[in-house]
């Protein structure tokens, strides 16, 4: 009888116990089923001025405002935002328009001494701003041939990699292209 009960108990414990490790997995998504920590919306704000990185956390990411188009419950995150905001710094990364595969936060964030390219054929112009060079890349390249794509690229702050096929959306093409095209004006 006792070794009955005692399997009986170490069951329930390891039941109880998984059943409280799934919840709590479950428990810590955010609505777009990823935890801040796996967002990267604020990562380009890490060597921003002090403090920046860590209220675009709290306003964009834990509530979710990158990716789910609805109003914050408090602006009070993104008014000690804009406070701390130094000259050189960029908005608060969720507020900003977005071109596909780079918001204007984050294009603004390259720093550079004007590196631009642009590329013109029969099929159509590409133009690229920022640095390219191997393990040192923070860059924004909109090609406007055929396929239309946008590429943007920071391995200087934050590791990210992004393409963005614009498929049928030649509004949002043109929006990116014209962005970049101010960060390039000749």
């Amino acid at each position: 009888m006792n070794k009955m009960k005692q399997i009986i108990t170490g069951f329930t414990f390891a039941l109880f116990t998984g059943l409280a490790t799934m919840s709590g997995n479950v428990l810590a998504l955010t609505p777009d089923g990823e935890t801040p920590a796996n967002e990267d919306v604020c990562d380009g704000l890490q060597g921003a001025s002090p403090g920046l990185y860590g209220l675009c956390v709290a306003y964009c990411e834990a509530q979710d405002l990158d990716t789910i188009d609805k109003k914050p419950p408090s602006l009070k995150i993104l008014e000690n935002y804009n406070k701390k905001k130094q000259s050189g710094d960029p908005v608060m990364p969720c507020t900003s328009e977005n071109f596909g595969c780079f918001t204007q936060a984050e294009l603004d964030s390259i720093s550079t001494t004007n590196s631009c390219m642009r590329f013109v054929d029969g099929n159509g112009e590409v133009i690229q701003y920022g640095i390219q060079d191997k393990g040192n890349s923070h860059f924004v390249k909109v090609d406007r041939r055929p396929t239309e794509v946008c590429v943007y690229v920071d391995l200087i702050t934050a590791n990210i990699v992004r393409n963005h096929y614009f498929e049928d959306n030649v509004t949002q093409a043109a929006a990116a292209f014209a962005a970049v095209s101010e960060k390039c004006p000749n």
